[in-house]
């Protein structure tokens, strides 16, 4: 899981920046040198986000011939949506 993690902070720095990579961590201070950023705004998950499409979009040859997203799943109900859930 270490190594996991390590990985997909990397590929989203890759994608954004330092500061995102610290949102997508959850970890302490993203900017370090300010000590008030987080008592009067909100994190940056909306930049977040838009690494992680860049990042899924980067991996799509990864998941091609894939059907992990749409197989059914126990119980034979077919494939769940955020609707059904």
């Amino acid at each position: 899981f270490k190594h996991l993690r390590k990985t997909a902070t990397q590929v989203v720095r890759q994608a954004a920046d330092g500061e995102i990579a610290g949102v997508f961590l959850s970890h302490g201070q993203p900017v370090r040198q300010d000590e008030l950023s987080d008592l009067y705004s909100r994190r940056p998950f909306d930049k977040v986000a838009k690494a992680l499409t860049k990042v899924r979009h980067r991996l799509d040859p990864v998941f091609e011939g894939v059907d992990a997203f749409t197989s059914t799943h126990v119980g034979g109900r077919g494939p769940r949506s955020c609707e059904s859930a």
